[in-house]
Parts: C-alpha cells; structure tokens; sequence
C-alpha cells in the first residue's frame, strides 16, 4: 500500500513541477496564433511575371466596391521592357482567361501608345494609361464580357494580364503583338 502511495505522490510532484511550464508554453502559442505567426496566408507576396521580352517589377490590385459586389481592379503596374528593340504599347488588358480578346490593330497601337526603349520601365497606373489617359483597368472574367468578381479585399486571386504593344521595326498592318503575364497577388481595399 505505501508503494501506490509513492507512486501517486511522485505523479503529482511531476505534475506540479511541470505543468506551469506546460501550461505557459500553451499560453505562449495561443499569443502566437491571436498575432497571426502561424497565418502563412498572410506571407505570400504578390507576384507576376510575363513571357520573355516583358518584365513585371510589381503588380498592385484592389478590390472596388461597387452596386453589385466587389470588382477586381488593376491599380498599378510597373513593366521593363526587355526586347532588344524599342516598343510602342497601348492597351493593357485583364481577366481571368487565358487567351486575349480585344485584339488592337498594329497601326491602331502604333498611333496611340506609350513608347518604351530598351531596359526602360514605365508604371501603368489608373492615373496614367497609354497616352497618359486615365484609365481604370478593370479585369474581366473569361468571357470578357462581365467584370471579375471577388469575395473582398484580402483575397488572392490569380488572373492573367495582357499587354498589346508593336514593335519599332514592325509594318504597321495586322495586330498588335502580346505579351501574357500572370499574377498571384492579395487584392487591397480601394476605390476607383
């Protein structure tokens, strides 16, 4: 009888003796997943990249809100052009298909555009698209006839992006050429 008393009294001294630490490593961690160390969700960062001759710097989406719902919008961004020769680009397009569907002329792109040399960067902003024009660009579902529609701000979300641009050497007839860029990014709050 003594032996199952010793063996209870050495399972409650280990118990005491342990269990504050038990407990304030419990606390420590529930501290931890309150701040969101443990949310990797929150850690990813925006990215995008384009097929070889475009570069995307950085990408900046928001999420609109509007009479129906939140509308994906792209705020800014930042490209390089990285083909030997300078180009002339006049529309930036975004949805969530994979093919691009408002095709411009070469001579329509040659006429209106922005012009970029070789290793220059430009930012394509709502402020300034091509010709300096403000202009919201509003990403599109894959139809392109509807506007993209997300849950609301903080939402990652992975559409495409188009930019249609001529080359300085090119003939002027046809379309323009197109340069495809994908995006992950986190949709911010903002407003149109």
């Amino acid at each position: 009888m003594k032996k199952s008393c010793k063996r209870g009294q050495a399972a409650t001294e280990f118990l005491t003796t342990y269990g504050w630490a038990i407990v304030i490593i419990a606390l420590v961690l529930a501290a931890l997943v309150w701040l969101g160390v443990f949310n990797t969700s929150q850690a990813i960062p925006d990215r995008c990249a384009f097929e070889p001759g475009m570069q995307c710097d950085s990408i900046k989406l928001i999420a609109a809100e509007g009479g129906s719902g939140w509308t994906l919008v792209v705020q800014e961004l930042r490209i390089t052009n990285r083909l030997p020769e300078r180009i002339a680009y006049c529309n930036v397009e975004c949805r969530s298909g994979d093919e691009p569907q408002h095709m411009p002329t070469a001579a329509y792109c040659a006429s209106f555009a922005t012009y970029l040399a070789s290793g220059d960067s430009h930012i394509i902003n709502i402020q300034s698209g091509p010709l300096g024009l403000p202009l919201p660009i509003i990403c599109k579902d894959g139809s392109g006839e509807e506007f993209l529609r997300v849950s609301g701000p903080g939402q990652i979300v992975t559409p495409n992006i188009f930019i249609y641009y001529v080359k300085e050497g090119d003939s002027g007839t046809g379309n323009a050429r197109v340069a495809r860029g994908t995006i992950a990014a986190r949709a911010e709050f903002g407003e149109i």
